[in-house]
């Protein structure tokens, strides 16, 4: 993996960045539909003690946006950053939910196999030098016919997300790569490139994109079931 500066840079980013109330300058709608999104496609909890792990973790906020949705379900998480496991912990507690979590490899999950029943993976896999090795991990500690929540970069012909980045993946190859190890995979997408485009140029623009989506109208929700170099996220559903 790469190495990830950026909670030691700038903190627990994901939770001042998810912050949508008003007068928040590090408000990013981009960044929060992506939890949105993920959160939303969690399943309705059907046993008592449903378990989600998500692999990459960082400063926990994910584990914070499915809890709201999925009151009492047990939270695991693991990060490969020291930091990244403080953060969470301490942004869980202030919020008043607790998780599991441990320092560790997404090659070498410290969990017993068929362990739980959704997975997360929120933009992790593109930091990966080895994304496969990571699937075989995550096939193994997901019980029988759980399910994988991914999300990644869509890549784009003619530039780079993130320089952070080793490798970046388009619907095809991200679907290849995915149903070696899970019997049901569909792609999705959001972000509709233009919006993005729109919001990173800054200014009035950014701030009439951001009232917008305080006011509950994102146009990074908008998804679709085709996806093109049109929407900047993929998003995986996977069914061991």
């Amino acid at each position: 993996m790469t190495d990830f500066d950026k909670y030691r840079i700038s903190g627990a980013y994901h939770w001042r960045q998810s912050d949508s109330r008003w007068g928040n300058p590090e408000f990013n709608p981009v960044l929060l539909s992506r939890y949105q999104v993920l959160a939303r496609m969690m399943p309705s909890k059907t046993t008592k003690n449903q378990s989600v792990l998500d692999i990459g973790c960082g400063d926990g906020y994910l584990l914070y946006a499915i809890a709201c949705k999925n009151p009492g379900i047990q939270l695991y998480g693991i990060d490969s950053e020291s930091l990244g496991i403080s953060l969470a912990e301490e942004q869980l507690k202030k919020h008043n939910y607790s998780a599991s979590l441990v320092q560790g490899s997404a090659y070498s999950l410290p969990f017993s196999s068929s362990s739980f029943d959704v997975i997360t993976n929120a933009d992790v896999i593109e930091h990966l030098e080895d994304p496969e090795k990571s699937l075989q991990e995550m096939q193994r500690v997901l019980r029988n016919r759980g399910l994988l929540l991914l999300s990644t970069p869509n890549r784009h012909p003619n530039m780079k997300w993130d320089e952070r980045h080793i490798y970046e993946f388009d619907p095809i190859e991200l679907r290849k790569m995915l149903e070696k190890y899970f019997s049901k995979v569909e792609i999705t997408a959001c972000w509709p490139i233009w919006w993005v485009w729109q919001w990173k140029e800054g200014g009035q623009k950014r701030k009439l994109i951001n009232s917008l989506c305080r006011l509950g109208i994102n146009p990074f929700l908008f998804s679709t079931h085709q996806p093109t170099i049109e929407y900047g996220q993929l998003i995986a559903k996977c069914i061991k």
